[in-house]
């Protein structure tokens, strides 16, 4: 718990609560692509402009055109005929026409409908701030390694920390009267938080210290974080990763340079083995993935040198010959993007399509 808390990848919950790195990345998966609901149903996109809120009966929410803005207003007031008795409360004896007042007294309804309509807007206002106030800071909090510092307080252990932050984000989770979807991921997320602080301070840290029983609802905890942390970083609009610390706030294009910057430090060691060995590429191919931090560097065979992986980074190195080699990577945090070298043909690390076969790079 200590290690996902202060960064590691959700494979780190997935050792300890039970988690096969299948069922993460299928949840990561269905996240990263599930489509927006918008006024106009999923197969097509709505107009921007007003709608009626999904979330409120009483509300109007502002459609971009392709997703929920946090821009609302109050539904306009259904328009109520006006009767003999309402008049009468006043003071008044309206003369009727075919059911409908007079103009001159049709005055006093449009004016108190008038008032009504201006606190009705002012209260709007203030919750429509209150709420994006509170969407940016959770934001923050998941994909800003300070901020999620920052928001654990001086509490003096992990397990505290991460209830100090379990409870801000229910608070915050509370101001959300527009972001549905967010606010019920954050409720979820804070939630099986507070359930690992519990299981941890019972001196449950991972699933092999407990029961069958125990350990069923470990695994349970941690597909809650992770299902739910994915659909808070998807509304954020954050890479969908499922995971927190201090590489979360990466974007896509920070994330593709760490691959392209990966296989350019591979090339410099395959070089250098190349000078050391005598005149020879390393024979066997490799592949490393770090995206649970389980392989940080390849290492070279018969040789102290080592090819090193930034987070999240896939990388294969392939001989082709006993005088050329292919390399190739990505990283999951980014845009899908591949970068590839060919020792034949030299030159610079580009982006290529997603290889057929990345064993191969091609």
């Amino acid at each position: 718990m200590a290690a996902y808390a202060s960064g590691e990848a959700t494979g780190s919950i997935a050792a300890r609560f039970g988690l096969t790195a299948a069922a993460v990345e299928a949840i990561v998966a269905r996240e990263t692509t599930a489509s927006t609901e918008n006024p106009a149903g999923s197969q097509q996109s709505a107009p921007a402009g007003w709608y009626a809120d999904p979330g409120s009966s009483s509300a109007q929410r502002w459609w971009d055109g392709q997703q929920w803005t946090d821009v609302a207003r109050p539904a306009p007031p259904p328009v109520q005929p006006v009767t003999h008795q309402a008049y009468t409360a006043l003071g008044q004896t309206p003369e009727f026409h075919n059911g409908t007042p007079s103009t001159g007294k049709r005055k006093i309804v449009a004016i108190t409908a008038g008032a009504a309509a201006v606190v009705l807007l002012a209260g709007g206002a203030v919750a429509a701030v209150a709420s994006y106030s509170a969407k940016s800071e959770l934001c923050d909090i998941i994909g800003d390694h300070d901020a999620y510092v920052r928001a654990g307080g001086d509490a003096p252990d992990v397990p505290g920390k991460m209830e100090t932050v379990a409870e801000r984000v229910h608070t915050l989770a509370g101001r959300l009267v527009f972001s549905g979807k967010l606010k019920d991921a954050s409720v979820g997320f804070a939630d099986s938080m507070e359930s690992m602080v519990t299981f941890s301070r019972a001196g449950l840290d991972d699933t092999a210290k407990a029961d069958i029983a125990t350990a069923g609802r470990m695994t349970d905890i941690g597909l809650s974080i992770v299902e739910n942390l994915s659909q808070m970083q998807r509304s954020c609009g954050l890479p969908v990763t499922g995971r927190l610390g201090e590489d979360a706030g990466l974007t896509a294009q920070q994330a593709d340079k760490s691959a392209q910057s990966d296989v350019r430090g591979a090339i410099s060691e395959i070089e250098q083995y190349y000078t050391d060995m005598g005149g020879r590429y390393p024979a066997a191919g490799l592949a490393g993935d770090n995206r649970v931090g389980s392989t940080p560097q390849l290492a070279l065979d018969g040789s102290a040198r080592a090819i090193t992986l930034s987070g999240n980074t896939q990388l294969y190195y392939v001989p082709t010959s006993a005088y050329s080699y292919r390399i190739c990577a990505t990283n999951t945090g980014g845009s899908g993007k591949w970068y590839a070298y060919d020792s034949t043909r030299g030159g610079s690390v580009d982006a290529i399509s997603p290889p057929a076969d990345p064993a191969l790079c091609s």
